[in-house]
């Protein structure tokens, strides 16, 4: 669903040709992004362009097809998908703040599976319990029939961290998953001084990335 930083990657990229030619399978990028962006007189110079050439011609005639049918594009199974992906905001990419974007991403279309669990992933990958909850909780259209291991691990972490009753957890915990972490506790408390004992028995989990890196 990043359509607008795919764009100026391959445009950069394209300009950083050592002779200055200009790349066919760029023109056909170019030509795609401006198509889901319905930027579609740029899209058709990139498209004329590559209908003079032997091996996109093909592709360029049935694509000049698709500029301004809007019902066409949106029936496509590639360029329709991604052009309700699409990020909404023009914004620039920030790698610094991968977890701003794909929100900005997720928020756009909240049937994102792929950037809410990215967005999941780089919580967890900063320790951040607070935001992965946060993030998880404002997740109204994705829907798991369980939730997935790992995630129940942040979760109950989370939970416990302000909750000293332990014989309640949040909805959707399984209770092996609490069992477990109650047993992580204890293990933890008698071998904290025996790092390859807890990877060996706790090296999968989240608990032991927390405290481990």
């Amino acid at each position: 669903g990043l359509i607008n930083t795919a764009q100026r990657y391959v445009f950069e990229a394209q300009e950083a040709i050592l002779d200055y030619q200009k790349s066919g399978r760029c023109y056909k990028r170019l030509a795609e992004t401006n198509l889901i962006t319905g930027n579609y007189d740029v899209a058709r110079k990139y498209l004329l362009t590559l209908k003079k050439t032997l091996i996109y011609r093909q592709w360029a005639t049935e694509t000049l097809a698709l500029l301004g049918n809007e019902k066409a594009i949106d029936q496509h199974k590639e360029y329709g998908e991604l052009r309700r992906m699409m990020m909404k905001k023009d914004l620039f990419f920030d790698d610094n703040n991968h977890n701003w974007i794909l929100w900005e991403l997720w928020a756009s279309n909240k049937s994102n599976r792929m950037a809410f669990e990215y967005m999941l992933a780089g919580c967890m990958l900063e320790k951040d319990l607070d935001g992965f909850v946060n993030c998880f909780g404002s997740n109204t259209e994705i829907n798991y029939p369980t939730i997935p291991s790992l995630y129940q691990q942040v979760l109950i972490q989370w939970w416990t961290r302000d909750h000293s009753n332990s014989s309640q957890t949040p909805m959707g915990i399984r209770p092996e998953t609490d069992a477990m972490f109650k047993k992580f506790i204890i293990d933890f408390g008698q071998h904290k001084n025996n790092p390859q004992w807890l990877e060996k028995q706790y090296g999968n989990t989240f608990w032991y990335y927390f405290i481990s890196h």
